[in-house]
This record gives structure tokens, C-alpha cells and sequence, in this order.
């Protein structure tokens, strides 16, 4: 029973096309489990044929095979989680660079800021939205709409000039999509096809063992005056 529900969990995990580290959770203790009904029978088996001191030796050597690894790892997550999160860092460089009141294009899994500071726009139902500020409850800008606020949804990039948006606040739904390019051409293309229309002016990105969060990329988008577009 401790060996068939693992196995044919994994299994199962493993056929589906989208996989989340967090699945295997529901293993664990079952695993656990058989981890150290083996660290003890061996221990037994070496003591009853050896010593007792022999048993209890390579027991102990078992189980900090187990143990050292994961401690290294919980050691180098908690210094992580006490860093400061990328999102943060770009919120706080949007605010010290970027004028107030500036129409930003906000993609979800961005860095929060307060909803009054910038003119906020989002992606909703193929298109470029607004924020209405007096129907966001929050003092924070949170995307509304969920998963649907990914760039790659927007299905003319050209809404981003034509409503004249001046920086695009990018989250790492790019590098996700780019890792798998084969699975996901479009997606790819869309957001290549959004970055062109700007310029590269801050990225920051999580380093192993000192911070956590999302690759975050901000692009400045040149927008020509009404005298311009009116001459061109």
C-alpha cells in the first residue's frame, strides 16, 4: 500500500501536460515512510550480522544523507525569502525612475504599487484596459482578471502605442513560454513582438541562495507628439 499510491500518483502527474513542482506533496509522507522503514532495516540487519555500534553507525550515516541535503536546502531558501523579492526591487526603481502619472502597461506577476501613483493599463479579453480606480477597491494596483492578464493575450500589439503607453512592465511569462518555444510559437512571438516596440531600460532577475521572484523586464515605449503623428 505505501509503495502503490507514490508510484501511481507519479505516474499519473507525469502523463498530464502541465506539471507544478507542488504536486508531489501528497507522496511525501509516504515516502517519508519508506525511507525510514529502510534506514531501519538496514541498521537492524547490519547490527544483528556485525555490531550494534556498526548498525547504529551506518544508520546514523543514512539518515544524514537524507537529512544534510534537505537542511542545505531549507538553509538556502530561508536566505532567499529574507532577500529582497524582484518585484519589490522593481517597484521601487519604477517609483524612483518613472514620473508619477506615467500609463504604464502592467502584466500580472508584476511588482505592486499604489494605484493612485501611475495610470494603469492591463490585458483583458484580448485588449489593452484601463484601470478604473474608482472600481478598485485596493490602494494597490492588483491585475484584475487573473491568468488573462499575460502580454501574450493581447491580440493587436499595436493598442500599446495607439493608447499611447509609455513603459511596459513585464513578468517572466516570456522566459516560461521561451523555455518550451516548440509547445508555445505564438505566445513567444506576441511578446517579441511587444518588446520591439520599446526599448530596454531595467531588468532584474532572482540569484540562487540571495533573493526570490520573477524576472522582471521594464521596456520605455517612444510615443510621438499629436504635431508628429499629425505631420507623418
Amino acid at each position: 500500500l505505501l509503495v502503490a499510491f507514490p508510484l501511481s500518483f507519479l505516474l499519473m502527474i507525469s502523463v498530464l501536460s502541465l506539471r507544478w513542482v507542488r504536486w508531489i506533496i501528497p507522496t511525501l509522507p509516504f515516502l517519508c515512510i519508506l525511507s525510514a522503514y529502510a534506514i531501519d532495516k538496514s541498521a537492524r540487519w547490519l547490527a544483528a550480522r556485525n555490531s550494534m555500534r556498526v548498525g547504529v553507525a551506518v544508520g546514523v550515516f543514512l539518515l544524514g544523507m537524507i537529512l544534510v541535503p534537505l537542511g542545505l536546502a531549507d538553509a538556502r531558501f530561508a536566505r532567499e525569502v529574507s532577500g529582497t523579492d524582484t518585484r519589490t526591487e522593481a517597484g521601487q526603481w519604477i517609483l524612483d525612475n518613472i514620473p508619477a502619472g506615467s500609463p504604464l502597461l502592467m502584466e500580472i506577476n508584476a511588482p505592486q504599487l499604489p494605484k493612485d501613483s501611475y495610470t494603469f493599463f492591463y490585458v483583458a479579453d484580448g485588449g489593452v484596459v484601463q484601470l478604473d480606480l474608482n472600481a478598485h477597491k485596493h490602494s494597490i494596483y492588483r491585475p484584475i482578471g487573473g491568468w488573462s492578464n499575460r502580454l501574450s493575450d493581447l491580440q493587436n500589439a499595436g493598442e500599446i502605442t495607439e493608447q499611447r503607453i509609455e513603459y511596459i512592465v513585464m513578468s517572466d511569462f516570456y522566459d516560461r513560454y521561451l523555455a518550451e518555444r516548440d509547445a508555445h510559437p505564438q505566445e513567444v512571438a506576441k511578446y517579441e513582438e511587444i518588446m520591439r516596440l520599446g526599448v530596454l531600460i531595467f531588468e532584474t532577475e532572482s540569484s540562487v541562495g540571495q533573493n526570490r521572484g520573477p524576472t522582471i523586464r521594464i521596456f520605455k515605449v517612444p510615443i510621438a507628439s499629436p504635431v508628429d503623428g499629425a505631420r507623418s
